[in-house]
């Protein structure tokens, strides 16, 4: 009964915490972002009337800012997730954290369309951990992302070449993020299991239920 309680409290946390991202990305996308791409509007039409490179600059810049509140705010809240699903959001995750120096393959396997939102949210943020840790810590060039689904199993396998950490050590910078996957794991009464050596990369194996 305390073990539940505590799964309560840390659930109602969450949900917390993504009601309040959810609320700032909105506001971020239709009040700011939407004030800077009408200036962005404004400029184009006065730069076809004027042509001057100071109104080109302008525009630049300002294309620079709607492309990293957008960035914000997918990071906040990831607009896919709620239009389109899991599936399409992880895709397109993998998609934008990718880069020339970064290959990030991912593989999905018979994942339904019925699960909850909130379930749905927590494996995303599952897999942006997972991500963020393989790129910031552990400086891989090529990750992963495999997910499944077996009936009310989902299943997420991510596999780097990064640098990785000896196990024993808990490494303190990624302790935080590790936490925070765990106790979405433990809500979704899941199984993690993580395993690396140093210099031969990462594997996370995880188990949840949706």
């Amino acid at each position: 009964l305390e073990q539940e309680n505590k799964l309560k409290l840390a659930h109602a946390v969450m949900n917390g915490e993504d009601n309040e991202r959810h609320r700032i990305a909105r506001e971020l996308h239709e009040g700011v972002g939407g004030t800077l791409s009408a200036e962005k509007l404004r400029l184009s039409a006065e730069e076809q009337d004027n042509n001057t490179s100071g109104i080109e600059e302008s525009i630049a810049q300002l294309d620079g800012s709607i492309t990293d509140l957008r960035n914000i705010a997918r990071n906040l809240m990831p607009e896919t997730l709620i239009r389109s699903g899991i599936d399409v959001a992880l895709k397109d995750l993998c998609a934008s954290l990718g880069s020339k120096a970064l290959q990030i393959e991912y593989q999905s396997y018979d994942i339904g369309p019925n699960i909850p939102k909130d379930k749905q949210l927590n494996i995303y943020r599952i897999v942006q951990e997972l991500l963020a840790n393989s790129i910031r810590h552990g400086r891989a060039s090529y990750i992963l992302v495999q997910c499944s689904q077996e009936q009310n199993k989902f299943l997420i396998t991510i596999e780097d070449n990064g640098k990785g950490f000896a196990m024993k050590s808990n490494d303190k910078k990624m302790g935080m993020g590790l936490n925070n996957i765990k106790k979405r794991v433990e809500l979704m009464q899941g199984i993690f299991d993580l395993n690396s050596e140093i210099n031969e990369g990462t594997t996370a194996n995880i188990e949840l239920y949706v």
